[in-house]
């Protein structure tokens, strides 16, 4: 039997630690310590005290089939090569570490606010349970579905491993009235099971 140990691939690439001395960061945003020069001449995008990011806009990722929210990106040159790097991760190994085998979650959700408080180091399923509710949602409450075609009750789904499992409150029950008060109660059961789940990354809105 083989013993030796699986060594995860890193999912990001390094970031390049000329760029890290070459920024500071103010407020949110990274800017230039001093002016820099690209291939020879100074880059009048790369000016002491300019900020160094520029924003890529929200797009159709068609590798991976999802629209890929709008970033703060950075350019740098690596091997003579032009090439980006999220503003978010720069930050983070600034002033934590360059950890490139995590993802990056903002925890307000918004994929362009890049405040150090902020951001915080997430496994893909951590990021995932940071989702806010998904604009198909028909309850108005996070995992609260209406119950099939029996549209007097509503019942709590939440995907675990890949599966949809129905979730049941103390008393073993599965299903309550599509009413007010149901669909509140569904709520607070979602509310506790994903606190169990997901911790501090569970998000309810």
């Amino acid at each position: 039997m083989d013993n030796k140990k699986i060594i995860a691939k890193p999912k990001y690439r390094p970031i390049p630690q000329d760029l890290l001395d070459a920024v500071y960061y103010n407020n949110g945003g990274v800017f230039w310590k001093s002016a820099v020069k690209v291939k020879g001449r100074w880059s009048p995008a790369m000016k002491k005290g300019k900020k160094a990011t520029r924003i890529k806009p929200k797009h159709w990722d068609n590798k991976r089939n999802y629209w890929s929210p709008a970033r703060n990106i950075i350019w740098w040159y690596v091997d003579g090569k032009r090439t980006y790097f999220r503003s978010a991760r720069v930050i983070m190994a600034m002033f934590h570490f360059d950890d490139i085998y995590k993802q990056i979650d903002h925890i307000d959700h918004d994929t362009l606010n890049d405040e150090l408080s902020n951001l915080r180091y997430a496994t893909s399923k951590e990021n995932i349970d940071n989702r806010r509710t998904p604009r198909h949602n028909t309850t108005g409450f996070k995992n609260v579905r209406i119950a099939g075609r029996k549209k007097h009750l509503c019942r709590v789904i939440i995907t675990v491993d890949g599966k949809d499992i129905q979730v049941k409150d103390k008393e073993g029950r599965g299903c309550w009235p599509n009413t007010k008060e149901g669909l509140e109660y569904a709520d607070k059961v979602a509310k506790d099971f994903r606190e169990k789940l997901s911790g501090k990354f569970a998000c309810h809105g």
